[in-house]
């Protein structure tokens, strides 16, 4: 049985805003809203970058966010070998996704075998701790689009 390596991120009081979006007349899936979405995971991203090890900066420069809006994958290699590779599965609608695409990224974090194998927390811990401030920054975000939706309705009866 393989374990789901996914973090998955709720944004507490998301639903009401989504209320409030519905009745603002937008939805999850519009590109407004998708941008704000992908800003806050971006600061999840970063947050895990600055926790990476560093080496040679390929598995800093392999964590990136992706949304059916916007790709931010970079190509990766190393004397001509490939690094990483571009998600197998496009992301839905709804979703954004941090992604860590260079390969011994799940081996560091995980830890692997032999005298170096010893757990590096870096994905994981990067975006639990951001988290907090990055889910506030969507909320905000959303809820400033939802009063200009507001305030544009109101000006022209």
């Amino acid at each position: 049985m393989s374990r789901r390596r996914a973090v998955r991120i709720r944004v507490t009081g998301m639903r009401d805003v989504q209320k409030r979006l519905t009745a603002a007349g937008l939805t999850m899936e519009q590109p407004e809203v998708v941008r704000i979405m992908q800003a806050g995971a971006e600061m999840m991203a970063d947050r895990a970058r600055e926790r990476a090890p560093y080496r040679t900066g390929a598995l800093r420069s392999g964590i990136y966010t992706a949304s059916s809006l916007l790709n931010n994958y970079v190509p990766l290699t190393r004397r001509g070998r490939k690094l990483n590779s571009p998600l197998r599965y496009p992301p839905r609608p709804r979703q954004v996704v941090a992604v860590s695409s260079v390969y011994y990224g799940l081996i560091l974090e995980v830890g692997g075998t032999g005298k170096r194998g010893r757990k590096r927390r870096f994905f994981r811990a990067g975006i639990r701790q951001a988290q907090p401030a990055a889910s506030a920054y969507i909320l905000d975000r959303l809820n400033r689009l939802i009063e200009a939706r507001y305030g544009a309705r109101r000006a022209t009866p």
